[in-house]
């Protein structure tokens, strides 16, 4: 295959990066009642979504992966209005990256008995989390929420870069998986 081939295959991939996450949509609720919340911190909209989801759904918990040091659970629950969930939030300030978000997840997950769990991130972020998370942890089932950003629209230059970025991310995730290099991933 020619350079030519090559960018018309990333040009093809990267379209269809950007038509999946943005259309991403999420599951129906009945299929997310009274299941444990996992909110991946880092875009706006994660936090507000993640818990008003959590209330919909009757969670009987929720992790919040990822957390800023400055911020406590008293901060979070005041910043988001969240009083009525208050008993149901724990967070972790350890995650730096998606990677500590998943470990971090996996060990809440193990110590509260959970199998399942809603993920709740940004909707370009969603591809590599699932694929970590699969790779990271097979032996649970994780249900996708995918938060659409109201600042990243197709007419902002910052849609078109976060696409390209993440887009390079993820396909790094899957060339180290294909080739079995989880190792990378760390």
């Amino acid at each position: 295959m020619g350079l030519q081939g090559m960018f018309i295959l990333w040009l093809i991939s990267y379209v269809f990066f950007i038509a999946y996450t943005y259309l991403d949509k999420a599951p129906q609720k009945q299929y997310l009642n009274n299941t444990p919340v996992i909110i991946l911190t880092g875009d706006n909209g994660r936090i507000s979504q993640g818990l008003e989801l959590a209330e919909r759904i009757d969670s009987p918990a929720i992790f919040i992966t990822g957390v800023n040091e400055s911020l406590n659970k008293n901060d979070i629950i005041r910043n988001w209005q969240a009083d009525k969930l208050d008993s149901l939030i724990s967070i972790d300030h350890k995650a730096l990256n998606t990677i500590g978000n998943i470990e971090q997840s996996v060990a809440w997950l193990q110590q509260r008995e959970f199998d399942k769990a809603v993920i709740v991130t940004s909707n370009y972020h969603m591809p590599r989390t699932k694929m970590l998370l699969n790779v990271k942890a097979p032996e649970f089932s994780f249900l996708s929420y995918p938060v659409q950003n109201a600042h990243l629209t197709p007419q902002k230059l910052k849609f078109w870069k976060t696409m390209l970025i993440e887009f390079h991310k993820t396909a790094l995730v899957k060339v180290c998986l294909l080739q079995n290099f989880v190792d990378c991933l760390e």
